[in-house]
């Protein structure tokens, strides 16, 4: 089971293709008491500059985990608004204890999961949220399906090994893959019409709760987009283009070398 990242060499070999590639600028700075006291007990999303961007803070008592994330395509106006961002909420003066980048990857409906005997799982088979890029609950989940295929794979014939392949793959679509198709909608609504999604958030309480719902794990993308708002925000969605990587080719982006951009 390949599990060894967003840059993984596993995906590689199983031929794993994205629809969408961005680039997260992350630092853990601490802070002293009265910041700690000030961010306890809330977080941060700020919409950023870059279409399909945002920035956040993560409270954890005297370290903020602050960082932004946009389309991979411009690191320098990425690094930018990371630098005007921790400088607007008081995070730039701190040496950071962790100061790092890291690309997040959202899998291609279709993309390969296994090949031969080998599977991909989390963040090498490109299982994320498309909006959010939260990946860590894709990576329990998909973890835990490949565990038990693996175990089918490792004790049995050629033929038996490719149809517990098979099933691995068909579970992932039935369930994370769901997930991941309402949160493309989304994704493409918010890289579109930014102020559409603010507005909503800001003006329709249902939209921040289930928001709310959402960050707490009390539901899910899927489960949101299934409301009768959210299908009228997916039919919306379904006339927008879809935000492609930028590739000078065209081609759709298929996972790179270790360490690679």
């Amino acid at each position: 089971v390949g599990a060894d990242g967003s840059a993984s060499r596993v995906a590689r070999y199983v031929g794993v293709e994205c629809a969408q590639v961005d680039l997260a600028l992350e630092a853990e700075v601490p802070v002293g008491e009265r910041t700690a006291g000030r961010w306890q007990g809330r977080l941060l999303m700020e919409w950023g500059p870059l279409p399909g961007s945002f920035g956040w803070i993560f409270p954890k008592g005297d370290v903020c985990t602050a960082g932004v994330v946009a389309a991979r395509g411009n690191p320098a106006a990425l690094r930018a608004y990371k630098e005007d961002f921790l400088g607007r909420h008081g995070l730039l003066g701190p040496r950071p204890l962790h100061d790092t980048g890291h690309l997040t990857r959202c899998r291609r409906p279709g993309s390969p999961l296994a090949r031969g005997r080998v599977l991909v799982a989390g963040d090498a088979a490109a299982l994320l949220d498309h909006w959010s890029r939260e990946g860590i609950s894709y990576a329990l989940r998909s973890g835990d399906m490949a565990g038990r295929a693996a175990v089918r794979v490792a004790a049995t014939d050629a033929e038996q090994a490719a149809a517990a392949t098979r099933d691995y793959g068909r579970r992932i679509d039935e369930t994370l893959g769901v997930e991941m198709r309402a949160s493309g909608a989304l994704m493409r609504l918010f890289f579109r019409t930014p102020g559409l999604a603010h507005t909503a958030l800001t003006r329709l309480p249902w939209a921040w709760h289930h928001l709310d719902a959402y960050i707490a794990g009390h539901t899910t993308v899927a489960g949101i987009m299934a409301t009768p708002l959210g299908r009228t925000a997916t039919a919306l969605a379904s006339r927008l283009p879809v935000p492609s990587p930028r590739t000078a080719e065209g081609e759709p982006v298929r996972s790179s070398p270790a360490g690679q951009p």
